[in-house]
């Protein structure tokens, strides 16, 4: 009998257990430009300048920034971008050797592949003169920079190891040739274009073909090249001046316990939770949103009262439901309330470094949407 009861203790123990998995989506948010400008000195006039080839008038009619006006003369800001025509780099020979060999591992023929490959480069800069009123950088946004500052770092390394850029000034930081001492903002805006050919086994053949491509291509490069140069010169400005779409890869918990009576429930919300804020965008209001959301928050926050035990279980349970939480409340603009969550895990002492992220995740929302005078981080024309 003791056995038995054990056995089925054990059982209940089992049907208990709690297994939290990592589950990623991309969330769209609006990005808040670098400088806050009052609505009523929001006005600009762009100038475009070398050797490019580009028609000013289409230039100047595709850019724009959100939440500003483009005007002729007596602008707050001008945005002056600096183009040269697209060339040619030197190309290159890539040579692959294919080995066939027998069952004892001998090399038995060897092959020679050949291809070549070139590139096109469009070297532009752009300056940005105007009002400078930049928000003092939060010890989350610090964190930010750095992991910003590696991927650049790997980005650069891939621009220097690939060989179609080889030689050209793209990754490198382009002369300062705009006057005056007002600038506020520098943006590397070359473009670089590629191809390569076929391979082939006569290094000769595929030599030629890339000749036979080359005016063809350097045709497409160009045909490409002011449109690239209008895209990158807003993305460029609307980072300094203007609102623009941004999107993290954001993390939430979900449960992976299909004995436990809360993981029907449980991943019914997280599922639903997924689909609306797949909808999510950076240019459209969020009132629908929340109230799409608020059903799953309040399950959530029963959740979190409901398993609030010092049970080992029912702390990996609550402490992932705080995290969905206290993501949520980030992502829909409610940083008091991530700040909040944040405070609750450190006097919990459970998972405290993830209270003290939120804390500085919470906070930095705070000052953004206070220095831009927003709500929210949405652009709604």
């Amino acid at each position: 009998m003791l056995t038995a009861i054990c056995g089925c203790l054990i059982l209940m123990a089992f049907g208990q257990r709690v297994d939290i998995d990592n589950k990623r989506m991309s969330v769209e948010f609006a990005k808040c430009p670098t400088h806050y400008v009052p609505e009523d000195q929001r006005t600009f006039v762009v100038e475009l300048v070398g050797s490019s080839g580009i028609d000013p008038e289409f230039f100047y009619d595709q850019i724009f920034i959100n939440g500003w006006e483009q005007v002729d003369e007596d602008a707050n800001a001008k945005i002056k971008v600096s183009a040269g025509s697209v060339g040619l780099t030197d190309p290159q020979e890539v040579k692959r050797v294919d080995e066939k060999k027998d069952k004892e591992g001998n090399v038995t023929s060897r092959t020679n592949y050949y291809k070549w490959t070139q590139g096109g480069v469009g070297k532009a800069a752009g300056y940005v003169y105007g009002p400078e009123n930049k928000m003092a950088i939060s010890k989350w946004e610090k964190k930010q920079a750095a992991k910003a500052a590696e991927e650049a770092a790997e980005k650069k390394e891939e621009v220097n190891s690939n060989p179609f850029l080889s030689g050209t000034s793209a990754g490198e930081e382009l002369e300062d040739a705009a006057e005056g001492s007002d600038r506020i903002a520098f943006g590397d805006l070359t473009r670089t274009y590629s191809y390569e050919t076929s391979e082939y086994t006569s290094s000769t053949k595929a030599r030629t073909a890339l000749l036979n491509l080359t005016n063809s291509k350097l045709s497409a490069f160009r045909a490409d090249y002011p449109n690239d140069l209008v895209n990158s010169t807003n993305n460029f400005i609307n980072g300094v001046y203007g609102f623009s779409k941004g999107s993290d890869y954001v993390k939430f918990k979900v449960l992976d316990s299909k004995k436990h009576p809360e993981n029907e429930m449980y991943n019914q919300a997280t599922d639903a939770m997924f689909k609306i804020l797949e909808t999510k965008k950076w240019n459209e209001p969020m009132e629908s949103l929340v109230s799409d959301l608020a059903p799953i928050i309040e399950y959530f926050e029963g959740v979190k009262g409901k398993y609030s035990s010092d049970d080992k279980q029912d702390v990996k349970l609550k402490s992932a439901t705080m995290w969905n939480l206290a993501t949520l409340y980030y992502y829909l603009d409610m940083p008091d309330k991530t700040t909040a969550i944040g405070q609750e895990f450190v006097r919990w002492g459970e998972d405290e470094k993830d209270g003290e992220e939120f804390i500085e995740m919470g906070d930095s929302l705070t000052e953004l949407l206070s220095f831009h005078n927003i709500t929210q981080r949405c652009y709604v024309r």
